[in-house]
């Protein structure tokens, strides 16, 4: 398992509904993709697209060594205010210095409450702020075909 790169045409699809019959076959994958974010300290949450699957699912960190399991995540909500952050992508070469991978400045919700499907296989909600709701709507972003960067295929 290798993380696609960008112009890969997974990356700019949106995922389908999620079928929880693939459940079992996507935590052998997510636990994959912790194996690859696990040495990257840089790397706070990767979507089953960047690694070539296209279902909704990502894995992020839960602090520094504990790693989040999110089947069929949807925002719920968010609070009132964003904030500008700054945001790198594994898949446009983030943490690459050879590559020259790409951070940009990013406008985020500070407050996300999110619904998804833990490892368990048990529909949760939860709220996340700061970094971690960053992360969230970063990855949902991947699941529904969104970059933080715009092509010249859109007029960006």
């Amino acid at each position: 398992m290798e993380i696609v790169q960008y112009p890969s045409e997974i990356l700019i699809e949106k995922c389908p509904v999620y079928d929880y019959k693939t459940m079992a076959e996507d935590i052998v994958s997510a636990v994959e993709m912790q194996t690859i974010m696990e040495p990257l300290k840089h790397c706070a949450g990767l979507a089953a697209p960047q690694v070539g699957i296209k279902r909704r699912f990502f894995v992020m960190r839960d602090g520094l060594s504990c790693f989040k399991y999110c089947f069929d995540p949807i925002i719920l909500s968010h609070g009132r205010d964003a904030v500008i952050g700054g945001e790198g992508c594994m898949s446009l070469g983030f943490g690459d210095k050879e590559r020259g991978g790409i951070f940009v400045k990013a406008p985020r919700w500070r407050i996300v409450t999110m619904e998804y499907t833990n490892i368990k296989g048990v529909r949760v909600q939860e709220t996340f702020k700061s970094l971690e709701a960053r992360v969230c709507q970063h990855e949902i972003d991947h699941l529904n075909g969104l970059l933080i960067i715009k092509t010249e295929d859109d007029g960006g």
